[in-house]
């Protein structure tokens, strides 16, 4: 006779807030001393269930700058495409960044931006594997 699988208490599936950490995106968010938006970022992704924080190297996206990228994990170390977002510096995009990541983010895996916050909108570059934008050096 086969055993059930053993079931968890906490749903391991949350968001994936991916940020650039490129120089000059790390700048940016850390630009205004009244509104740390990486500390603000880590904290929303602290605070959320499943939620997990990846710090990128540089992405080259630094003409839209500061960048992050959004993408639902599916509890197995595995990400769905991801929504990349630009400008995330501006404190009305930031905030809706925060509250949607406490909000569970992404809530369909294979399409992110089904459930944008309207404010994060217009912040859209891209939705894609979350790799996508990195390029190789050589």
């Amino acid at each position: 006779m086969k055993r059930p699988a053993a079931q968890t208490a906490a749903d391991p599936c949350g968001p994936a807030l991916i940020l650039c950490a490129g120089h000059r995106c790390s700048a940016l968010l850390r630009r205004d001393p009244l509104a740390d938006h990486e500390e603000q970022l880590r904290q929303a992704v602290r605070s959320t269930s499943g939620a997990v924080m990846i710090s990128a190297g540089c992405v080259r996206a630094c003409a839209l700058a500061p960048v992050a990228a959004v993408a639902r994990s599916s509890g197995t170390g595995r990400l769905g495409p991801a929504v990349w977002l630009a400008g995330i510096d501006d404190p009305q995009r930031s905030l809706g960044l925060q509250r949607w990541i406490r909000a569970g983010g992404p809530d369909d895996g294979s399409r992110p931006q089904k459930n944008l916050p309207p404010v994060l909108a217009g912040a859209v570059i891209a939705v894609a594997a979350p790799t996508s934008m990195v390029q190789s050096r050589r």
